[in-house]
């Protein structure tokens, strides 16, 4: 876009920023697209009927390719064509590649030396989720609850009323994990973990010193009406969240959706989809909701896609 577009000072705060931006975020999209079409190999062999070249969020790019040096090099000369192009360079020090348990220290440093990115090794935490393969461990979530501890001493230190404390804990402390409920299913003791920062700075736990807790946080996880404090348990949250996402698997209107059901379900309906444990821990979390979510969705005959024996059409029951 060099040419077209003059960039005068102050040029974040212009009102055409966000659509440059949108446009060249496009572009590279599309690019990957066809460059993976073009070379087919260069797909990641991932089990299921979808593929997928790259997720992108905002200005962060995840590509998933293979480690043959010869795809890596069609990679990086697109990146190279794009940032000649678009005039926005491609931060290296920022980025970097994780490779599968089955490559070979030989294909990794290829990668390394073709891009010139940095090694990483899963688990990594992105926009404040821990992105891991295998089972779902507490230590995943450690860094997160000491920020949430660091947060709270600031807070602790102050003279707040329990009225102050109890607005502070409905607005902020129970919004912030929320990003994290939805996409990941922490372990139970993590949740519990979490819920006894809550209680301890609501009863004014700080600097070692405790306080008498007149109430359990299970108790105070109430309506005001039945005795509580207006407060809501985390695994309250967590179940709500896990029909909401099994209600988006079961529309079918994203790409993450298509992938799921390519990689389990088949030619199977997704309620009788047999359970295993090998399977991926979004894929447990769905299975485990979906014989309380399931009989909340209604569906409407139409393009063919309901099933007539396994899906609840309007208000009558599935014949299966």
């Amino acid at each position: 876009m060099q040419g077209f577009f003059t960039r005068p000072a102050g040029y974040d705060k212009d009102p055409l920023s966000p659509a440059l931006f949108l446009l060249a975020a496009d572009f590279l999209s599309q690019g990957l697209d066809r460059l993976f079409a073009a070379h087919p190999t260069m797909f990641y062999q991932a089990p299921g009927r979808i593929r997928v070249s790259h997720l992108a969020y905002a200005d962060d790019f995840m590509i998933f390719t293979t480690t043959c040096r010869q795809n890596i090099e069609l990679l990086r000369d697109f990146l190279w064509a794009y940032e000649l192009v678009s005039s926005q360079l491609i931060n290296g020090s920022k980025s970097s590649f994780i490779v599968g348990r089955q490559a070979s220290s030989l294909q990794t440093q290829a990668v390394q030396d073709v891009l010139g990115y940095q090694l990483k090794h899963l688990p990594v935490t992105y926009l404040g989720v821990p992105l891991y393969k295998g089972n779902r461990k507490a230590c995943l979530f450690d860094s997160i609850i000491s920020r949430w501890g660091d947060m709270l001493q600031g807070w602790a230190m102050t003279n707040l009323s329990h009225g102050g404390r109890l607005a502070l804990t409905r607005s902020v402390l129970q919004a912030t994990p929320m990003h994290l409920l939805q996409v990941i299913h922490p372990p139970k003791s993590v949740l519990i973990t979490i819920e006894r920062i809550f209680n301890g700075f609501f009863w004014r736990l700080y600097n070692g010193r405790k306080h008498i807790h007149w109430s359990s946080w299970a108790k105070a996880c109430f309506s005001m009406a039945e005795g509580g404090l207006g407060v809501r348990s985390l695994a309250d949250y967590v179940r709500a969240f896990s029909m909401k996402l099994w209600g988006r698997f079961r529309d079918k209107s994203s790409l993450w959706s298509e992938y799921l059901h390519g990689r389990y379900c088949r030619n199977l309906h997704p309620t009788i989809v047999p359970y295993n444990r090998n399977h991926s821990s979004v894929w447990h979390r769905l299975c485990r909701i979906r014989d309380v979510a399931e009989p909340f969705l209604f569906w409407t005959l139409g393009e063919g896609s309901v099933s007539f024996w396994h899906n609840n059409r309007l208000d009558e029951k599935p014949l299966a």
